[in-house]
């Protein structure tokens, strides 16, 4: 009990932040202000007009007087379409993954096939899964499932054949059955690239659900954005960008995160390098 406490506690440890990451953590907050700022002052001294390209007031303008008032219900509903496609990506990434190392059969099956769904251009496959799931929130999970299993799959390959031979061979002697050997050593091993692969998958995700909701959807800021379009809105559509890239960075945040409370002995690997 004293050892799994003291586990947990090292892994929350680790998410303390210190003087480093603080320090630089304000430094990023101070250039993003002085661009800003810089962003504003040009747009201003040049007379740039606002459906060209708006300046930083007039994006806040934009959100206080018309897209405070629905924004958070089309967030939500291009969250719900990447957090469920996310998560079946990764779960067929991580089975099929599985399945491919153990099988000579399935690695020359399913490996190929998963190349050719993967450079097939997303966008191009979009109007299509429209016409199959329709114009729901299903054809939006399917397109971000999509651009998430293929990271996943091979990282989990690559993962579970990068063990130390020497350690399955420790194992084996032990008489450690199939299942022990996996869960014990392989998983464990192949934890660190999954993550990796997460990191990339979740970012791609948000931009399969923008994709799945250009080609057409009730909702969501993909289809917001088309919206302002049509009226030449950009201070709005800087908006959507702008719930588009927080929205990114949140879910990158929790995937470091969960990555630090999962495998704290990567992220310690990382640090050192």
């Amino acid at each position: 009990m004293s050892t799994s406490m003291s586990k947990v506690k090292y892994r929350l440890g680790k998410l303390k932040p210190s003087v480093d990451s603080i320090k630089k953590g304000l430094i990023v907050v101070v250039f993003f202000a002085i661009l800003i700022v810089a962003w504003q002052i040009v747009v201003t001294l040049l007379k740039v007009p606002v459906w060209l390209f708006p300046s930083p007031y007039d994006i806040y303008l934009s959100y206080i007087n018309d897209a405070s008032r629905y924004l958070l219900k089309h967030v939500l509903a291009t969250l719900n379409e990447v957090i469920l496609g996310f998560a079946a990506g990764v779960s067929i990434g991580i089975l099929l993954g599985t399945a491919v190392f153990y099988s000579v059969f399935l690695r020359r099956v399913i490996y190929p096939l998963a190349i050719f769904v993967k450079v097939i251009p997303i966008v191009a496959i979009a109007p299509l899964l429209t016409i199959w799931f329709g114009f729901g929130i299903e054809s939006k999970i399917v397109i971000c499932a999509l651009i998430t299993f293929f990271p996943v799959l091979v990282s989990t390959i690559l993962g579970l054949a990068s063990v130390d031979v020497s350690m399955i061979d420790l194992l084996s002697s032990l008489s450690a059955s199939g299942l022990q050997v996996f869960f014990k050593v392989r998983l464990q091993w192949a934890l660190p690239y999954i993550f990796s692969a997460l990191k990339i998958s979740i970012t791609s995700a948000v931009i399969g659900a923008v994709i799945g909701e250009f080609v057409g959807a009730p909702q969501g800021l993909g289809s917001m954005m088309l919206i302002a379009q049509s009226y030449m809105d950009t201070p709005l559509m800087f908006v959507m960008l702008t719930a588009l890239a927080i929205m990114g960075i949140i879910l990158f945040a929790v995937i470091c995160i969960a990555e630090i409370l999962i495998v704290p002995w990567a992220s310690s690997t990382e640090t050192k390098t």
